[in-house]
């Protein structure tokens, strides 16, 4: 939920340039559905288990797991409904990779 109480999702899809990062949200609380908007590419990939979150600010985040390295991935708005303008990138650690499934 973003800090207007409307339910967003986020879905990945393959492009020529690597990922691209999608984002739709409701237009308003229990409302209709906005159109899909881009929020990122990444050259990477392909994404595993994209993951939002609200954060303190309430603005969202996402995390992305890149399935070939094993990194992460982390994408934030900068405030409030506003544009995802942060990246941060991990590499997996030495020796382990952060992966899918079930525990």
């Amino acid at each position: 939920m973003d800090a207007r109480s409307r339910l967003t999702l986020v879905a990945v899809s393959a492009s020529q340039s690597g990922h691209d990062l999608w984002q739709r949200a409701q237009v308003a609380p229990n409302g209709r559905w906005g159109e899909w908007a881009p929020v990122a590419t990444v050259p990477t990939g392909p994404l595993e288990q994209p993951t939002l979150y609200r954060r303190r600010n309430g603005g969202l985040g996402l995390f992305l797991v890149d399935g070939s390295t094993g990194g992460l991935h982390q994408r934030i708005q900068l405030q409030p409904d506003g544009d995802w303008g942060f990246r941060r990138d991990w590499e997996a650690p030495s020796g382990a990779a952060l992966s899918g499934g079930s525990p």
